[in-house]
């Protein structure tokens, strides 16, 4: 999902938004089909990592093909969790938290940010039901609704709606009525604007376009890298005129 970029950053630790989105998107989609091994969660909840609080809980029913765009996706719920709701569903949501079936997904402000901008697009996705003329979207005049925490970001058209799966779980069923089914798709780089992946010529040799011999070597100015010694000296009056470092290359 992620560019070379945003795998750096990753790398790096660094706090950008759609990274952080992406990776926490990719942490639901491998331990809710226990695609990498582990214990497989349904359940899962962002927790802001400064002030330890959590406002958005994601129940994951079902994986499925997304076949126009050659994908899948996980078929899904949110229930965004505000005071006012907590203190009505104050029974059921402590009998879903003592099951310690909930997985916590630490997330800075920015990403819980990014979230709460990109839930309603994912609602959209999967909407069977209509908005009604008492839409908080239209009503208010923007989406969504709130980025702030224990604000719910959606609108209330959809809660309850077409959630027939958090029926088919014991510890869901007193929590649909306040739900909103939602799909989560990965979210793609785009090719043409960053660089995805790694350039398949990148570890290659430098000369016969080989592999390492039993390991590559690269030289000391690290533009160019060589299978073997062979390969080196037919290429060292070429670029040696060009290279930093008048040194011999090292293994990698």
């Amino acid at each position: 999902m992620m560019s070379a970029r945003e795998h750096a950053l990753r790398k790096a630790h660094e706090d950008d938004a759609l990274m952080r989105v992406k990776d926490t998107l990719n942490t639901i989609f491998v331990q809710s089909t226990g695609a990498q091994g582990g214990d497989v969660h349904r359940v899962f909840n962002l927790v802001e990592k400064d002030s330890n609080n959590c406002d958005t809980v994601i129940f994951i029913s079902n994986l499925r093909y997304d076949l126009p765009s050659h994908t899948v996706i996980c078929d899904g719920y949110v229930l965004p969790l505000t005071k006012k709701l907590l203190d009505n569903i104050q029974n059921p949501f402590g009998k879903l938290v003592q099951t310690n079936t909930m997985r916590s997904i630490p997330a800075s402000k920015v990403e819980i940010e990014a979230w709460k901008r990109l839930l309603p697009a994912l609602v959209e996705r999967c909407r069977s039901w209509t908005h009604t003329e008492k839409c908080e979207y239209a009503l208010q005049g923007r989406v969504p609704l709130s980025v702030e925490m224990e604000r719910d970001p959606l609108c209330s058209c959809g809660k309850g709606e077409d959630v027939d799966g958090m029926h088919r779980v014991a510890e869901w069923t007193k929590l649909a009525p306040f739900a909103v089914r939602v799909a989560f798709s990965p979210l793609f780089a785009v090719s043409y604007l960053e660089k995805v992946g790694r350039d398949p010529a990148a570890g290659r040799c430098f000369v016969c376009r080989g592999k390492g011999k039993p390991k590559m070597m690269k030289c000391a100015c690290g533009k160019v890298r060589y299978c073997s010694k062979d390969c080196q000296r037919k290429d060292w009056k070429a670029h040696k005129p060009k290279c930093n470092f008048n040194q011999a290359v090292v293994n990698v």
